[in-house]
């Protein structure tokens, strides 16, 4: 459903800021595509060791967005950015996404399916 496209940085000051792509992409060829996406807190974690090793970076700007109607077999783009205040490896896989898929009954109605990346996303900060 989505590819993250990103690269290892080069730590120069106190902070950096690393702008991420995310591309979804509509594999029906014949429906439409809706969902609602949100990049989750970093230290959302129930495990309480990965909480605290991932409060090394943040989500800034907009992290959340509802996106309708991609046509079939196109390609949405949301653009993202997160704040390092170490360097290291980090995983960002911290993503949501929601799919609003149309039912097959005379009512009209949507039904939400989420959807979770199973694998991590890296990105080196040095």
């Amino acid at each position: 459903l989505y590819s993250l496209f990103f690269f290892s940085c080069y730590f120069l000051s106190s902070e950096i800021i690393v702008p991420i792509t995310i591309e979804v992409y509509n594999i029906s060829d014949s429906d439409s595509l809706s969902f609602h996406f949100e990049a989750i807190k970093p230290d959302c974690h129930k495990d309480k060791a990965l909480a605290a090793s991932s409060n090394q970076f943040s989500w800034v700007g907009l992290t959340h967005q509802t996106v309708t109607d991609i046509p079939p077999l196109e390609t949405k783009t949301i653009n993202i950015s997160a704040r390092f205040l170490t360097n290291g490896i980090f995983d960002i896989n911290r993503f949501k996404f929601i799919a609003i898929l149309p039912t097959n009954n005379s009512q009209n109605t949507k039904m939400e399916k989420h959807i979770h990346c199973s694998f991590q996303h890296y990105i080196c900060i040095e």
